[in-house]
C-alpha cells in the first residue's frame, strides 16, 4: 500500500491511496452495483493521507 502526493499546475495538492495490483486480493471490495437504483453510498472513516505521508518521507 502506498500514498501518492499529486501537484497540479494551480498547486493544488492532492494525495491519494494506492495498493499494488499483486496484493489488491488481499483487501475487501465494496461494489454498489444495481440494475434499479443504487444503495446510499457507505460513509467511509477519513483518513489523513497528507499526515501519512509526511510520516513516511
Amino acid at each position: 500500500m502506498a500514498i501518492f502526493k499529486f501537484t497540479n499546475s494551480n498547486s493544488n495538492i492532492n494525495y491519494q491511496l494506492y495498493v499494488d495490483a499483486k496484493n489488491v486480493n488481499q483487501f475487501p471490495l465494496i461494489v454498489n452495483d444495481c440494475r434499479i437504483s443504487k444503495e446510499n453510498e457507505f460513509q467511509f472513516d477519513k483518513i489523513n493521507l497528507k499526515k501519512l505521508f509526511e510520516q513516511n518521507k
